[in-house]
């Protein structure tokens, strides 16, 4: 079973993450803030990071930045309002994260990237 670790400011939108991929059969971790994330990191080792970008305090761009810095394997999945922008797109990636999924998204949709990033990146599957 794989551990996500889901780190978003937007309380609905991180419910319905936790919910489909609970079901999916995946180990649910939520960390609300980003800066703790990165404290908590080392002792959780999730086999997939789920983020937003737009959030108060440490953004999402500044996120992935340092946690590629700490940590180049695990995959990071960005689920964002704001990903749809191809300059933000391009970014996200380009900092290191593997996939970017728009807000709102489709449940089906989640469950088959989350499996396909996790399978390319050699992890368990759900």
């Amino acid at each position: 079973m794989p551990t996500i670790l889901l780190t978003d400011d937007q309380v609905s939108c991180s419910e319905i993450i936790w919910h489909t991929l609970r079901e999916l059969g995946c180990e649910m971790l939520y960390v609300e803030e980003k800066s703790e994330v990165l404290t908590r990191l080392p002792q959780v080792q999730p086999d997939l990071i789920i983020t937003d970008l737009g959030s108060p305090g440490v953004d999402g761009f500044t996120f992935i930045q340092r946690v590629r810095a700490h940590n180049e394997s695990i995959p990071i999945l960005v689920v964002s309002g704001i990903i749809d922008d191809d300059q933000n797109r391009a970014r996200a990636l380009r900092l290191g994260a593997n996939h970017c999924l728009g807000k709102p998204f489709d449940c089906d949709e989640l469950r088959e990237v989350v499996r396909s990033v996790l399978l390319d990146c050699g992890g368990q599957t759900p």
